[in-house]
């Protein structure tokens, strides 16, 4: 039996006749029967603020029945910046929007605090109050510590997103999306799913079971346009803010989510190993991007990461959870790819490194019959959006997603047809150029290049442009065999670059003669 039972609720804030909204989460614990009603809030004095909420249990074909409430408790992250902590929730926050390189949405960190709620004793007993302590009605409700969390988590979030405008029509609204970083401390999560207005408070559970990872605490935006990540307060910050009693991490009864470490000592192939980030400090600035080991002697990347640069100072070369850079401009030769007009470069190591944890490749027949399909799963691994300094919680984003399409061309005259581009839906921002794409198996299926932009300019990250794991393998063979570069057909460079490769032909109606 469930200790924690909840529902999502709605919460509507006035202030000077001010109205904001933002979502929540009603717990009732079956036991005592206390209640508290939990939020994450934005507003600046939320002491002065008035407040009431609706849930599906009061919301009928008619009417949508309000709850006030009483303000119980306000903590705020900043005062868990207290350096009793290596990365507080808080701290993490203001290192991203330092230097105008992130905006917090929809507010600014500062004004960040964790709202504690109640339903006033003397409404407990009306008839349509008394549903939302009904364990019947209810679902049942536990508490996820981070540490259990595996990397990807596919989620579900339970919201009212645009409240002011019709809560009836988009209470319990559910947002589906995959949780791809965590970070070292367990203080927050990173995710894929676009946020919406109002969704700020929202209850994050993992898909299919009643777990609960944290409370939806905004979206981090890159100022320079190039993408946002939604931002996930976990259950370990928010209980290191409270400190109630009530509120605990039951025994896990099942086991705990494997660290890169942990699965490389099993024995377990983990792709991430492979995946690592080049550092490029050129004329023209400072550049990141990611490479795949593809052996213990040589790396792929994307040619834009290393090659259009006017002059190379230095590049350094980091692995996951290393603390130490493990290759530097000196120990790499850069070799361009052999079939000129993709996207690929290659870091030939001086000398061979038997640390580098290599990546299976995806290039038997069998395996590519099965795993380069329209609709096959996908996980991409890179280091997007973010530049982490600290290299000993250097992680990739791992996201998930489906190959979309898959364009053949002829690479050279009268050459059958190859893979030439997939488009596939899992993330890729800037800095994941070069990254890996990988199959169920942790196979290494292609590379990712570019993602696609809007008309307006908005980054689509699930709109991923990838080099086929056929191109790939066939510039590996060609310089392990010494082969000279081929030129190809022009039909390829201006496929990559989105252009047009076909002839259009209207077809008019045929003239009859009377």
């Amino acid at each position: 039996m469930s200790l924690w039972y909840y529902t999502p609720v709605a919460i509507h804030l006035v202030c000077n006749k001010v109205k904001s909204a933002c979502s929540g989460v009603l717990l009732f614990n079956g036991q005592s029967s206390e209640h508290y009603v939990l939020t994450i809030c934005d507003v600046t004095f939320p002491e002065r603020q008035s407040y009431k909420l609706t849930a599906p249990l009061l919301i009928d074909s008619s009417s949508v029945s309000w709850v006030p409430l009483e303000l119980v408790d306000v903590r705020y992250f900043q005062e868990d910046n207290d350096g009793t902590q290596e990365q507080s929730f808080y701290s993490l926050l203001k290192g991203f929007e330092k230097n105008n390189t992130f905006k917090l949405k929809p507010s600014p960190s500062e004004r960040l605090s964790v709202l504690h709620l109640k339903v006033p004793e003397r409404l407990r007993e009306d008839i349509s109050v008394k549903q939302l302590f009904d364990v019947n009605l209810l679902k049942p409700f536990a508490f996820k510590q981070s540490s259990l969390v595996p990397i990807p988590t596919k989620i579900t979030i339970d919201c009212c997103p645009f409240s002011l405008t019709n809560t009836a029509l988009f209470i319990n609204h559910k947002l589906f999306g995959s949780v791809n970083y965590k970070t070292k401390t367990g203080q927050l999560y990173f995710s894929d799913v676009k946020y919406l207005d109002d969704t700020i408070g929202s209850a994050v559970t993992m898909d299919s079971t009643s777990s609960c990872l944290g409370l939806v605490a905004g979206a981090l935006s890159k100022t320079n346009g190039d993408g946002e990540i939604l931002v996930i307060a976990s259950w370990d910050t928010i209980f290191g803010l409270l400190r109630y009693r009530s509120f605990n991490f039951s025994s896990p009864k099942v086991e705990q989510a494997l660290t890169t470490q942990e699965a490389m000592s099993k024995g377990w192939y983990d792709p991430l190993a492979s995946v690592v980030r080049i550092s490029v400090n050129s004329s023209d600035g400072c550049f990141w991007g990611s490479g795949v080991i593809i052996s213990n002697d040589l790396i792929v990347t994307n040619k834009h990461v290393v090659e259009e640069h006017s002059t190379i100072n230095d590049l350094t070369i980091s692995a996951p959870y290393s603390s130490k850079v493990l290759l530097k401009l000196s120990d790499v030769k850069i070799v361009s790819c052999p079939l000129v007009g993709f996207d690929l470069c290659f870091l030939q190591l001086q000398k061979p490194l038997a640390t580098m944890r290599p990546a299976k490749l995806c290039d038997s027949y069998a395996s590519e019959m099965l795993s380069l399909q329209v609709g096959m799963p996908v996980m991409s691994i890179g280091y997007g959006l973010l530049f982490n300094d600290d290299t000993s919680d250097l992680k990739p984003f791992v996201n998930e997603g489906h190959i979309n399409k898959i364009i053949t061309r002829h690479l050279e005259d009268l050459a059958h047809l190859e893979m030439t581009m997939m488009i596939v839906s899992a993330a890729c921002w800037n800095g994941s150029s070069g990254g890996g794409l990988f199959n169920t198996k942790g196979e290494l299926v292609g590379i990712m290049t570019s993602n696609g932009k809007l008309s307006n300019g908005e980054v689509m990250a699930n709109f991923t442009l990838s080099i086929p794991i056929n191109i790939v393998s066939k510039c590996v063979k060609m310089l392990r065999s010494g082969s000279k570069p081929v030129e190809l057909q022009t039909t390829i460079p201006t496929l990559w670059s989105l252009q047009n490769t076909h002839d259009n032909i209207d077809i008019s109606p045929l003239a009859w003669k009377l």
